[in-house]
């Protein structure tokens, strides 16, 4: 059935649909479409997607199988010889353990990102390869979206500090890879290279645990495989990713399973991730509108607070020992829900000789028992800094847009007043051509809609105290 995926590529891409034919004729059952399918050309940066044939798709039925030889992935090394695959995983290791040790998610996860960017310019370049036309139809369509591979001139409209940061530091990383990489004797991978590669990988490779999206083990792996990773996302899904070990074949799929009933021309989609809209943006390059998994990094300044830090220490010390994600100064705050473990420590800080006083069985609480309101005047001491805070960060926002708004030219379709708050610019959003600009800008009126929502459930919970 790949012929009508063929059929449809022909009309958007030359280059998938000669990839598509190759399959069909050397690899036909290694490359399998077990339904009816169609490519789709969409605009803007969304590209190409898959879509469902004439015929509908019955929920749990399996639509497509690709075996691994045929993809690219972070597990082996296509085309390489034991001592060179060896080796290459040794270079991954070495470079991996020197930025990501202490975290073994990242670890891990970095080790697969390298092993395939080890591989994409080797298979790129040599047509005897296994997967020489796949890199080459992935070099070709690379995504130019994603920051890392930016030019320079987006970066006056950015005026989310955090945004900022995370786009400097994955360029500072990329940077320092890259002479890693060179200096572990792989002078052909140069930094532009590194950032195309990167690119791909990450905003192509599949996810086998969309529900726990940074969880990365020893046994986990990158796999960037063709059809598959034309598929776009969706927090609803029609479909899921699965992994196949074929005994009677010995090789391993990749294969696209449809979680319901699936219209016929709907189009497939999959869940790339509960993750926020910033590692959307710096994976992927789009973002989610009402993305229920959004968050902000508020830093909390306790200057006006310092008077609490003494108070009962040895006990705050005791339980905050007992804590397992202490986190005072950086908190995270969400649209549409407040970080218990946040209120919980904060309670911690506040207590006063008052309140054990008050209610001696503090004495024997765990961090559990702080989930749960202490008294009235404690919790207005939480919310009085929350509040300081968040309006203090709301005002720096709104002068650095200002800014961004006073010293820079904005794209075509987009004004200034689309972009006074989130929902001004959604509304016209399909109508802005430079997709990346509203992006950007989208993410700064993300972080002022969480915090004026959290800025408003605070002063309702406040008034609520004082009553």
């Amino acid at each position: 059935m790949i012929r009508s995926l063929i059929s449809s590529a022909e009309q958007v891409n030359k280059q998938l649909a000669n990839l598509l034919t190759h399959y069909q004729t050397k690899f036909p059952h290694k490359v399998i479409a077990h339904e009816p399918l169609k490519v789709q050309q969409y605009n803007g940066i969304k590209g190409l997607g898959l879509v469902s044939g004439d015929k509908p798709i019955s929920a749990n039925n399996k639509i497509i199988s690709v075996s691994t030889t045929q993809a690219l992935t972070g597990f082996e090394i296509l085309d390489a010889d034991q001592q060179t695959s060896g080796r290459l995983s040794d270079i991954a290791e070495k470079i991996a353990k020197k930025y990501h040790e202490s975290n073994q998610n990242q670890f891990y996860n970095n080790i697969n990102i390298l092993k395939i960017v080890f591989q994409l310019p080797v298979q790129r370049q040599d047509p005897s390869l296994t997967a020489h036309l796949y890199s080459n139809f992935l070099f070709a369509n690379s995504p130019k979206h994603v920051p890392c591979n930016w030019s320079s001139h987006y970066d006056k409209y950015a005026f989310s500090r955090h945004l900022n940061t995370l786009i400097d530091s994955q360029k500072s990383y990329l940077l320092a890879l890259t002479g890693d990489v060179e200096q572990s004797g792989l002078p052909l991978i140069k930094y532009p290279l590194m950032l195309e590669s990167v690119g791909i990988i990450r905003s192509r490779s599949l996810n086998f645990l969309p529900h726990e999206p940074k969880k990365f083990t020893k046994e986990s792996a990158l796999i960037v495989a063709p059809v598959t990773d034309l598929i776009n996302h969706s927090f609803d899904p029609n479909c899921r990713v699965e992994g196949n070990y074929n005994s009677i074949e010995n090789d391993s799929f990749v294969e696209i399973r449809a979680i319901r009933d699936i219209k016929p021309g709907e189009e497939l989609t999959i869940n790339y991730g509960n993750l926020s809209n910033y590692d959307y943006f710096m994976k992927f390059g789009f973002l989610n509108n009402n993305n229920p998994f959004d968050e902000y990094y508020l830093n909390l300044d306790f200057a006006g607070a310092v008077e609490y830090t003494g108070q009962v220490f040895d006990l705050k010390q005791k339980i905050f020992s007992l804590t397992s994600d202490l986190k005072l100064e950086n908190i995270k705050i969400y649209r549409n829900r407040i970080d218990a473990n946040m209120l919980a420590n904060l309670r911690v800080y506040f207590l006063t000789e008052e309140d054990v006083k008050a209610n001696s069985e503090i004495y024997s609480y765990t961090p559990r028992d702080f989930k749960v309101k202490i008294n009235d005047k404690n919790e207005r001491r939480i919310f009085e800094l929350i509040i300081k805070n968040i309006e203090s960060e709301l005002a720096k926002s709104r002068a650095a847009k200002q800014r961004m708004l006073e010293h820079t030219q904005l794209p075509e379709g987009l004004s200034q007043e689309a972009c006074k708050d989130l929902k001004s610019l959604i509304s016209v959003k399909d109508k802005i051509k430079d997709e990346i600009t509203a992006n950007i800008i989208q993410i700064g009126l993300e972080e002022e809609d969480i915090l004026q929502k959290n800025l408003e459930f605070c002063k309702s919970q406040l008034r609520e105290l004082s009553q």
